[in-house]
């Protein structure tokens, strides 16, 4: 509510984003979440009354289909981003796809996976976000360069500093 209150303040926009599962921890012992049911009725009431669009990743194809009442916007985890029948299940949902660019993803990569919304959905909206690139030392190293590439493609382009910043 306070960072709602601040954002509605300053005029900004304010997306809600938590994920309900996380299969892609490092270690087998991290925590993933509270699971699809119960993580969906909490973002859905999170959406509801703080009235506030709701952003969450999905990483099984058949879980775009049971998100309509709680989510806004479908996010591809980075690890997924190639990952087809993940997208076309999302993009025949009508929602907005955020798209997160993995470490190693080119600009082609990008360019298929909107390629795919589109055959699902002609009219889909996209977000792209970029996370960093790896050159190997296990550091995300952020060049400005892919965001402005990202922009040629299309949709809105979003850059995720959590991840490069550590």
């Amino acid at each position: 509510q306070e960072i709602k209150s601040i954002c509605d303040r300053l005029s900004l926009p304010f997306i809600f984003r938590a994920s309900f599962y996380k299969a892609n921890r490092t270690s087998i012992l991290s925590e993933k979440g509270v699971g699809l049911d119960d993580g969906l009725k909490i973002l859905e009431e999170i959406r509801l009354t703080q009235n506030v669009p709701v952003c969450t990743d999905l990483h099984e194809s058949w879980q775009a289909a049971m998100t309509e009442t709680a989510i806004d916007i479908i996010q591809i985890p980075s690890s997924l981003c190639k990952q087809t029948d993940l997208l076309i299940s999302a993009a025949k949902t009508g929602r907005i796809i955020n798209i997160k660019r993995s470490k190693s993803a080119t600009l082609s990569t990008l360019t298929a996976g909107i390629e795919k919304l589109s055959r699902a959905d002609s009219n889909h909206k996209t977000i792209l976000t970029d996370r960093g690139t790896s050159f190997g030392y296990g550091d995300l190293v952020l060049d400005g360069r892919n965001l402005m590439e990202m922009r040629e493609i299309g949709g809105l382009v979003c850059c995720d500093l959590s991840h490069s910043v550590r």
